[in-house]
This record gives C-alpha cells, structure tokens and sequence, in this order.
C-alpha cells in the first residue's frame, strides 16, 4: 500500500514536471515570438529610415559633382578666354607695331 501511495505521488509528481516543462516551453516560444515580431517590426521602421538616408546622401555627392564640374568647366572657359584675348591683344599691337 505504501509503495503505490509513493509511486502514485512520484507519478503525480512527474506528471507536475511535465505540465511545467510545457508551460516553460510555451513561455520559451511567446518570448522568442515576441523577439522576433519585434526584430521584424524593427526592421520594417529602420529599412525605410536608412534608404531615405542612403538617397539623401547620393543626391548630395552628386550635386557636389555637378557643381565641380560647372565649376571647372567655367575657369576652363575663363582661362580660353583670357588666352583669346591675350592672342588678340598681341596680335594688335604686332600690327599697330607694322604700320605705325
């Protein structure tokens, strides 16, 4: 009588664990659900953040590099220009020097 008093307590005791065992599991995957819900929820918030970014910062470089380019496109033309006159200024006095 005794020993099935104590094996039916062991059972029962048992049984206890495993019903815990489950309840930790279940815990254990609300938890990890929960994480991950949360990464994903993350993710959808900074994908939009840093592509905006990433946009932002493209468009600067190259505003940038089309102000460099006018920009030395527009002391090129200065430079020609300073190089025409130069040529026209001597080539008047080399004439006025012929007739004068």
């Amino acid at each position: 009588c005794a020993t099935s008093s104590s094996s039916s307590s062991s059972e029962r005791f048992l049984r206890h664990l495993q019903r815990g065992s489950t309840h930790d599991q279940a815990e254990r995957g609300r938890t990890v659900l929960t994480f991950l819900y949360l990464s994903v929820l993350g993710l959808c918030f900074t994908t939009p953040v840093l592509y905006y970014c990433r946009l932002h910062w493209e468009e600067r470089v190259t505003r940038q590099r089309i102000e460099a380019q006018q920009q030395r496109a527009l002391s090129h033309s200065n430079s020609n220009d300073e190089e025409s006159r130069a040529t026209r200024r001597k080539y008047l006095e080399e004439r006025r020097a012929r007739l004068g």
